[in-house]
């Protein structure tokens, strides 16, 4: 088959899936990307089909808190005379506040330092605005909850990406260079937890128990993958 007769084929194929795609009340309910991307290379008879993880991004230094319980403060001060509305600035206050007191607790040593006299002056405002100490200790472990919280997830979405590139493989380069992204982001985190006050939490066994699961989510969306050709295939016949 020569190469016109080669992508012409293709072209029709790909417009065959796209109808499939919009017209499938299957996969239309299915709005996720494949778990690894398939490349064919090579020509004719020397065709080659490799397959490429398709990892997560994880980023430890990400880790933020969600829009914090609201405090009730004064609305207005008066200031020389004149009153001023400071709910607004009261409320950007306190999300600075809570995401600044969850950096403090980064495995960056130089970004949780200054974090931290961001904290402590914020806290200040937030005092002289009227918000009490029991108020600005709520905030705080409402902080720190979601930051364990999003700790634990990023942790486990690192631990897929590590399992599916020990199924998938890949370029012996490639993969040496995602290993160490990977390691690092491991060690990134492990400290976040300890500055968290949970570094207790990620022992042998829970890494290997966070294995084992991760490893069970491949597998299910390796079957899902499968039976999702398998309907294209009865489809297109």
């Amino acid at each position: 088959m020569s190469g016109d007769n080669i992508a012409g084929a293709e072209h029709k194929l790909t417009q065959e899936i796209q109808k499939m795609m919009k017209t499938s009340d299957k996969n239309a309910a299915q709005d996720l990307s494949s778990i690894v991307t398939w490349r064919v290379e090579g020509k004719d008879k020397g065709l080659k089909v490799n397959a490429e993880a398709n990892l997560t991004d994880v980023d430890a230094s990400s880790v933020s808190s969600v829009t914090p319980k609201r405090v009730k403060a004064p609305g207005e001060v008066t200031l020389l005379g004149y009153k001023i509305s400071l709910s607004e600035k009261l409320e950007n206050f306190k999300d600075s506040y809570v995401k600044n007191y969850i950096q403090a607790k980064s495995h960056n040593y130089l970004l949780s330092k200054f974090a931290l006299l961001k904290v402590a002056f914020l806290g200040q405002m937030l005092s002289m605005l009227g918000v009490t100490s029991e108020d600005i200790r709520k905030l705080q472990k409402q902080a720190i909850e979601t930051a364990i919280e999003e700790n634990v997830n990023l942790f486990r979405e690192n631990e897929y990406n590590s399992e599916l590139i020990e199924i998938v493989g890949g370029p012996k380069k490639q993969v040496r260079a995602q290993r160490k992204a990977i390691n690092e982001i491991r060690r990134q985190l492990t400290i976040q937890a300890q500055n968290l006050e949970i570094g207790h939490y990620y022992t042998q066994r829970k890494i290997l128990e966070i294995q084992m699961d991760q490893s069970r989510a491949i597998l299910d969306n390796f079957r899902e993958e499968r039976d999702n050709l398998a309907y294209q295939l009865e489809y297109l016949a």
